[in-house]
């Protein structure tokens, strides 16, 4: 009890042994909360303190770390590029635990005010949910995510346009001789994507059937199965 009237402190120790607490002002609230928090200790998702120990600076350097074999060289550069421009200027300084959804959606709304895509935002997204979702499964840092699925970026969705027989014809003479002639063959005539013909190796053409295995695709700086 108090001047303010009566108070009702829920504690319950956490994943990583410190204590998590709450105060509410009625009994029934203290024990729906306390039964809440045993339910989810009693299914190993009971919320960590971890997270608050640790700025996002600090817990990217990490998990760039700690990630390290799971990209390529140039993408794992991209990431760094991507982080240090969009995100690090937001949320760099605030402990990692103390990230919300609404500080994701200024970060993503920065970039759409600078003018950037949505493809650009959809790649921060991405790296986003990867450093959230890490924290969470990996590192044992968060129970949940503030990167969640309503915030991310919608492509917008155009029709394709397609040249005629005679513009075909006009690419096809303006690129002969030319060191990009075979990989706009492959678009016209097999109908391949860029992405598709960026990432065809010679061990994909078997000459004694004369057929093309399409693999992998370049995304990017990634190449995608």
């Amino acid at each position: 009890n108090n001047k303010y009237g009566a108070s009702y402190q829920v504690r319950i120790r956490g994943a990583d042994g410190r204590y998590i607490t709450k105060v509410v002002q009625s009994r029934r609230e203290a024990e729906t909360y306390e039964t809440t928090l045993l339910n989810q200790r009693n299914h190993s998702v009971l919320p960590t303190q971890s997270g608050n120990r640790i700025t996002m600076d600090e817990y990217f350097v990490l998990w760039f770390e700690a990630v390290k074999f799971q990209a390529s060289l140039g993408w794992r550069k991209q990431q760094e590029k991507m982080y240090a421009n969009h995100i690090k200027p937001v949320i760099g300084q605030i402990k990692l635990g103390k990230v919300s959804a609404s500080l994701i959606a200024l970060i993503l709304n920065r970039m759409a005010n600078r003018g950037l895509s949505p493809a650009a935002r959809l790649h921060i997204y991405g790296l986003l949910r990867k450093l959230f979702s890490d924290a969470n499964e990996l590192f044992g840092l968060l129970s949940t995510s503030p990167v969640i699925k309503q915030l991310r970026p919608k492509l917008i969705i155009k029709e394709a346009s397609y040249l005629n027989l005679d513009q075909l014809k006009r690419l096809l003479s303006y690129a002969s001789g030319k060191p990009y002639e075979l990989a706009i063959g492959l678009g016209v005539y097999l109908g391949l994507r860029v992405g598709e013909i960026q990432a065809l190796r010679w061990q994909d053409v078997d000459f004694q059937w004369n057929t093309i295995t399409v693999r992998d695709k370049v995304e990017g700086s990634r190449i995608i199965p």
